[in-house]
Order: C-alpha cells, then structure tokens, then sequence
C-alpha cells in the first residue's frame, strides 16, 4: 500500500492534519489503533474560542458540551477572582464527538481511515518509509515519503525514527478526573482551586457542560502527599456545597506531560500534538496546542 502520507493516530491533531494535507490534494492514510474514534477521554475538555476562530473551525453544534464565559478562580484563601471577556470565551467540547466530527471533515476532503489498525514499527528505504501495520484483516505494510506521529502520549513512532522522546517521570503530572452529574456550579464559568492542600504544584477544576461537569485535579507527585485519586476525593468532600448530590458517570485518568521535546522532526517523520509533548506546561491543556501544531506541520 503507497500513500503520499501516513498518520499514526486519530485525535485533534492527526485529525486535522488529515483534513489540511488531504484539502491540498495529497493522498492520505490514518491509521488508529482504538476500535473507536474518541474513547477514552483524558481531557477536561476546554477550548478557548478565539483560538478556533483563528484556525478557521466552528464546531458542530454536536460537539459543545457547554458555552464558558469566563474563569473563576478560587486561592487557598477562599478569595475568589473572575475572569471574563472576549479572550475568555469558549467551549467544553464534548470531546469523543469532537474527535469523530474532525475525522468526518477530514474524509470529506478526501482522507482514508482504518481503524483498529496498530502501528507495528518502521524502517527506512531510501526515501521511504515502510511502516508494518496490523489490520483486522491480518498485517501489512504502508510504503510513504512522510510519516506523521500524532500517536499521543505513549508515541512510538518518533523512537522508531531515532528521535530522543524518553522523558523522566518527574516530567508528568498524575491527572485524575471524574464526569459528574449533579454539580452545583455556576455553567457559564470553568472554575479552577489552588492550594497546596487542594493539589500541590498543580490545581483542581470545575469544567461544567450541560447535563454534567469535569471534575478533577493535576498535581506533581514529587510534591505530594497523597496520590492524585485522594486528593480529588478530598477536594469533593471538601466542597459540600457543589458535590453533596453530585456522582461520578464516568472516570478518567492519566500522565499529563509538561516537559516539551527538544527533537520533534526527522528525514520524513514529524511529530504532532501529544506526541510532541506539546501541552501546555502551566495549565496542562493540550487541544488548542496539538491542532496549531497541526496546521503548522501542513
């Protein structure tokens, strides 16, 4: 199999990165391991709505969870500040439709996907890669001048193009998040707690959408005294007042990295979003960051 371009894995940024080299007229592949597009999600979900406006999407009506309008943010004190005004304004998406929605846009500009397909490994032959995937239907090999690893956190393939993307465990922030119903906090606000004894070196939030919220905290391990899980439960015990009817439908968790990789490209390989270690290292958001390296990488 011959395609002008192969990206290993389906989030916002190989997603995007699909629709942009397919819109110019290059034959694309995405291949993605998960039998479904979105699931898990290990995200809270945010976006900031100028940040789409400037890289030209609006999402479908689908996509949003809720409308924010603002922050409030609430020190160990219990002052709390409020943010508000056009910079401020966006989304929590809801994020696996998001996902979906982004791979739709990219197929109608022409993009091939195979889903439940793993990326194997990768060897070069001049200016070729030839990657080894596994299908549903048994293994086989793509043949591509560029290969985009847009694979996430656990990427592989910028090791297998030689990249140096081993990063110490200090360089992770443990995430733990519930989606809960019942939360009793204002909707038109994301809503972010400081403190030492809330999450130390990091912080817990509040991302409301319509029928539920995103509740959950990033702390450094290094600083702490509790494991991520304890703290959250601590920070839901300890506000009464917005989680006395709440309960969790679903949890997620996960290793949140805040240390960028200092090699991101090689002869014919680009690494993308996550992959790159591209999160933003002071609040730990990821979306907006993976999609402009995304169109940057187009």
């Amino acid at each position: 199999m011959k395609v002008d371009c192969l990206i290993v894995g389906a989030g916002p940024a190989g997603s995007l990165m699909a629709r942009e080299m397919a819109r110019q007229g290059h034959e694309v592949l995405v291949v993605e391991k998960k039998q479904e597009i979105g699931p898990p999600k290990r995200c809270a979900e945010g976006v900031t709505k100028h940040w789409l406006d400037d890289f030209g999407i609006t999402p479908h009506p689908q996509c949003i969870g809720g409308r924010i309008e603002g922050a409030a943010l609430y020190a160990p004190s219990g002052k709390k500040v409020m943010m508000e005004g056009p910079q401020m304004e966006g989304y929590v998406l809801e994020r696996k439709v998001f996902e979906k929605w982004l791979a739709a846009e990219a197929i109608k500009e022409g993009a091939r996907y195979m889903v439940k397909t793993q990326a194997l490994g990768m060897e070069r032959s001049g200016d070729i890669w030839h990657v080894h995937i596994r299908t549903i239907e048994g293994e086989d090999v793509v043949d591509t001048p560029l290969v985009i690893g847009a694979d996430g956190v656990e990427s592989k393939v910028g090791r297998w193009a030689g990249l140096n993307t081993v990063n110490k465990i200090t360089d992770y922030h443990s995430g733990i998040q519930f989606e809960m119903a019942g939360v009793n906090a204002d909707a038109h606000y994301i809503h972010l707690f400081f403190g030492r004894e809330v999450a130390p070196l990091g912080y817990a939030w509040i991302f409301p959408k319509a029928f539920s919220a995103n509740v959950g905290l990033g702390i450094l391990e290094k600083g702490a005294k509790m494991r991520a899980y304890d703290y959250l439960i601590k920070f839901i015990k300890d506000n009464p007042e917005m989680f006395a009817r709440a309960q969790p439908i679903e949890i997620n968790a996960g290793g949140v990295p805040v240390a960028h990789f200092t090699e991101m490209v090689a002869e014919g390989v680009m690494l993308i979003g996550d992959a790159a270690q591209l999160v933003n290292p002071i609040h730990g958001g990821g979306i907006t960051r993976a999609m402009h390296s995304s169109l940057m990488a187009a």
